[in-house]
């Protein structure tokens, strides 16, 4: 099975800067020697848990619910900005993942590499990404709204994709149509707000979403 990605933030920095997602069990190898790994039961958990990470050095701080970041351009910052009242998302870096095939994402903490987020309360979350596009970033819950520094190659979270097939992911550039297909998905809830996923997957393919996001994801993989 394919899935497409694209860290939709590269359009606002360097895309050489992004680190590709890389399979966790293949990233663990590296360092440990783990029979874990060798148990059909892991391995199979493993198959297709992706590990996301930090692309360059960066500092979270608050300025009351204001989120705030240090080590980026002034003329980028605003982007990544937003206020929280207990629940922190890590804005700057927010994929993009899309299935031909139904095949759900799920998002976990980087629960096996060592790692700040697992200092906090993970939020996890799931949808189908052949039938609903909307960025996947790391959110928490943040009591203490202390200030947060987060190291480039530091991992964020996994993703894991449901399916007991095999996952080959293909990485492609966020053009402006990619973005103005995100930002209509993203904004729905504001206008129909409470809605299940099921009705927002009906939504979706009613638009034919799916094929207009398939042919300008694939006219620019990288």
């Amino acid at each position: 099975m394919i899935v497409y990605y694209s860290n939709s933030m590269t359009m606002h920095y360097p895309p050489a800067v992004d680190i590709p997602l890389e399979n966790a069990a293949d990233d663990l190898r590296k360092n440990y020697d783990l029979e874990y790994l060798k148990c059909p039961a892991g391995n199979n958990f493993f198959k297709n848990l992706y590990v996301v990470r930090n692309p360059f050095d960066i500092e979270y701080y608050y300025e009351g619910n204001d989120l705030k970041i240090r080590n980026i351009p002034e003329h980028i910052k605003d982007l990544f900005a937003h206020q929280s009242v207990l629940e922190t998302q890590l804005p700057h870096v927010r994929h993009l993942f899309f299935s031909e095939s139904p095949v759900s994402i799920i998002t976990l903490p980087p629960f096996a590499h060592d790692s700040i987020v697992n200092n906090y309360k993970f939020l996890p979350g799931t949808f189908d990404i052949s039938k609903w596009f909307r960025p996947v970033q790391c959110s928490f819950i943040d009591e203490e709204k202390k200030s947060l520094f987060i190291k480039r190659g530091e991992a964020l979270q996994y993703v894991l994709f449901n399916t007991s097939e095999k996952v080959k992911l293909k990485p492609y550039e966020t053009t402006e149509k990619i973005a103005e297909y995100t930002q209509r998905c993203s904004r729905v809830k504001y206008f129909v707000p409470g809605k299940n996923l099921n009705f927002l997957y009906n939504l979706f393919v009613k638009q034919r979403l799916n094929k207009k996001i398939i042919q300008e994801i694939k006219d620019n993989l990288i």
